[in-house]
């Protein structure tokens, strides 16, 4: 029974909640005040945006992967937005290289109970991805079937120039059945992000991912983003992923991304 319990995805239970504040929140009106961030790092608000990435990773095996990932997000309301993806992915290895299409991500976040500017508690947003198995999981370009994560997310401001946001998300798997490619993670985290002068920023957000089916150990991490607004509109950052305890994923990430807010 404590496994049948255990094996019942977190993923699951926030899409059906999904479903139940999507119908709510149709039927409510979002406070007109609410206040964007100058960044667009706040996870719970749907922004229209453009972004581009040049991620570096170097798995634990020989060889090393490049994704240069495309990415929009439109606001159809304040309080809701859809979002497309599409990577290139160059994947480097002793055995083979190929440069191609990677799995491509369709993602989707409402924003509820938004609050005006003097509120410490700003919103709560849900929302879930869907990864498309258009990469070659031979070739490191991608999973190998579709996977999908769904998330829940806060953000507080106790200072104009601090955001806090705990984070709750679970990645899943579509094909269960098969053991070598079989995944169920969960992510618990808490963003936290510093406003400069400026226009500077940084990310700090210290993370633990949960094998939820008990075959990996635990790893305890560091995300971490350092960035700059040019203008109102034009976002530059360097993203830096540490691995500080437990079983390793990979051996490096690294990121540049350029992104547009509107």
């Amino acid at each position: 029974m404590k496994n049948k319990i255990a094996s019942l995805p977190v993923f699951y239970f926030i899409y059906s909640f999904l479903f139940v504040i999507l119908i709510f929140s149709i039927t409510r009106a979002q406070e007109d005040n609410y206040p964007w961030t100058n960044n667009g790092t706040d996870p719970t608000e749907p922004r229209t945006r453009g972004e581009f990435d040049i991620t570096r990773i170097e798995p634990v095996s020989a060889g090393y992967i490049l994704e240069f990932p495309f990415a929009g997000e439109l606001a159809l309301r304040r309080w809701v937005s859809l979002g497309l993806t599409v990577p290139l992915v160059y994947a480097d290895f002793p055995s083979s290289s190929t440069f191609e299409l990677g799995d491509i991500k369709l993602s989707a976040l409402i924003s509820l109970f938004q609050q005006p500017n003097e509120s410490v508690f700003k919103a709560i947003g849900i929302g879930g991805n869907f990864f498309l198995n258009t990469g070659d999981v031979e070739t490191g370009t991608g999973f190998g079937q579709p996977t999908g994560s769904a998330y829940i997310a806060a953000s507080f401001y106790p200072a104009e120039e601090i955001m806090i946001a705990p984070i709750l998300q679970e990645f899943i798997s579509v094909d269960q059945s098969s053991e070598e490619k079989k995944l169920n993670e969960l992510s618990i985290r808490i963003q936290s992000v510093f406003n400069f002068s400026e226009g500077w920023w940084v990310d700090l957000t210290p993370e633990l991912i949960v094998d939820l089916r008990s075959v990996r150990d635990n790893l305890w991490s560091l995300r971490s983003s350092i960035g700059k607004m040019v203008n109102k509109n034009v976002g530059l950052s360097a993203d830096f992923f540490y691995q500080l305890a437990g079983e390793k994923r990979f051996e490096y990430l690294g990121r540049f991304k350029m992104r547009y807010l509107l």
